[in-house]
């Protein structure tokens, strides 16, 4: 007996979520975030209403202070310009720690692989020589970038391109 006054409970919590859920019409179901060819990064509902930000920190910000923003609103990033796909690196970095013209440095090299990775090199030493903490950084917890910053000075630019086109970083079972 008691079971069921456990059961029916709990189904009624859940039954009065979900109508606290439906009553939010305000709620914002997607949010995308994309960086235009001059670097400049933006965040919106869609395509008509763009808000533009210097770096994902002041986007991000934005993002939870909309009313209707909650727990299940998805965000979806768009960094092919700035990080295209051929190196399996997180763009985090770029996102966060660069502004508009830094970040339009490399759209510029996006197509050059080496070119493109001596920037994130740079842009990843100038992070950890200037972090107050080296915890939380977005994008820093990732097995590539761990693995890069191991070896971004042992190896020179044409091994590290070759060493990071493969997609092994992106299955965390596998053993580096």
């Amino acid at each position: 007996m008691i079971k069921q006054r456990i059961a029916r409970g709990t189904l009624l919590n859940r039954l009065r979520e979900l109508e606290e859920s439906q009553k939010n019409k305000q709620a914002i179901p997607v949010l995308f975030v994309d960086v235009e060819e001059d670097g400049r990064l933006w965040v919106g509902k869609n395509i008509s209403d763009k808000h533009y930000f210097e770096n994902m920190f002041d986007g991000e910000a934005y993002m939870t202070a909309l009313p209707g923003f909650t727990e299940q609103t998805k965000v979806l990033i768009d960094d092919l310009l700035c990080w295209p796909e051929g190196l399996y690196l997180p763009s985090d970095p770029i996102l966060y720690f660069t502004d508009s013209e830094k970040r339009s440095d490399f759209v510029c090299v996006n197509t050059d692989p080496e070119k493109r990775l001596a920037l994130y090199i740079a842009l990843i030493k100038h992070v950890l020589e200037t972090a107050e903490t080296k915890s939380a950084l977005p994008g820093f917890d990732t097995p590539a970038l761990k693995d890069l910053i191991e070896n971004m000075d042992s190896m020179n630019i044409e091994q590290l391109v070759e060493h990071y086109k493969d997609q092994k970083w992106f299955d965390r079972t596998i053993k580096i």
